[in-house]
Formats: structure tokens, sequence, C-alpha cells
């Protein structure tokens, strides 16, 4: 999964966002979907009242919530609005793929695989690396259902996250 380093000015949005690990696609399996929040907390009570988020289940005074097919899709529509242009592509260099990667285009998405290896300690030139490297665009995946995107810790109402926090989650 490609991800992405933004915020969201829109709160409500930000925080799908965030529960989905910040695709390029909304609708893309993503290796997360969850945010924990107190249990009775302002928050809480917000995302059980909307379509945009199920309830996971709880762990101390912890509770865990996915994202549904209806927040992914207010999330894509929102990240349409707002103009966003970050689109998956991978890159080949010397016919093997680097992993997806977003980017607001072919050429930066070039350019991050390219300082993906020269991070790596490869001595090449961008100009060699470019003569070798090919760059296709992603294709986007059928859309998959919020039972499909559920968090992989989730077994009979409770999560075993192994850790604990307080508040809102990674915010």
């Amino acid at each position: 999964m490609a991800r992405v380093n933004r915020s969201l000015k829109d709160k409500a949005m930000d925080h799908i966002d965030h529960a989905l690990g910040r695709p390029a696609d909304p609708f893309q399996q993503t290796h997360r979907n969850h945010f924990a929040t107190d249990t009775h907390s302002d928050e809480a009570h917000a995302f059980r009242r909307s379509e945009h988020w199920q309830e996971q289940g709880t762990q101390g005074q912890m509770v865990y919530f996915c994202v549904t097919d209806a927040g992914r899709a207010a999330l894509k529509a929102y990240l349409k609005q707002i103009g966003d242009t970050h689109r998956e592509f991978t890159v080949s260099y010397d016919d093997q793929d680097f992993a997806p990667r977003a980017a607001k285009s072919r050429t930066a998405a070039r350019y991050d695989a390219f300082l993906t290896l020269k991070d790596g300690g490869w001595l090449i030139s961008f100009r060699d690396f470019c003569k070798r490297a090919r760059v296709r665009r992603t294709q986007p995946p059928a859309a998959m259902g919020a039972t499909e995107a559920t968090t992989a810790g989730t077994v009979s109402g409770t999560t075993d996250t192994g850790a604990s926090s307080s508040g809102s989650e990674g915010m």
C-alpha cells in the first residue's frame, strides 16, 4: 500500500484518513483500519453515531473503531473535492518492482524510488537510473467491504493491540 504524508483540515476526514493509514486511495486494502480512543470520550460518542465508523471492541478504557465503506466513500469524495492529486505508482528497475508508492506524478514516483536506492547505498546516477527505470500507474483495486478491512487483531468484540495509550491513538 502506498501511503501519503498528509494532514487534512477537516478533522473528521483526517481521523478516517489516519485510521486507514493515509492511503492514496481510500478503497485500497490497507495495512490498518482502526482508531482507538477513550471509551467515554466525546469522540467515541460521535463515532458511534456516525455511519463512517463501526465499533470493534474495547480493552480497558479504550474503544476501537474501524472505517466503514461509507467512511471510505466520504474520504474519497473529500480528497477529490480538495483536489488531492496523489496516485499510486509502481516503479520497476531492471525488471524488479519496488513497493507501490504514492506520488503526484510519474516523475515524483521515479525520483522517490531512486532515493530509496541511493539511501540503500547504491552508487548510481539519477540519469542512469532513469534510463533503466519504468513507471506505471498501479491499477486501483476493486472496492472492498468493511468486513474485509477490519483490524486483524479483532476477536470476539475485543482488540488485542499489545499496547496501551490514552486519548487518540497516534495523534
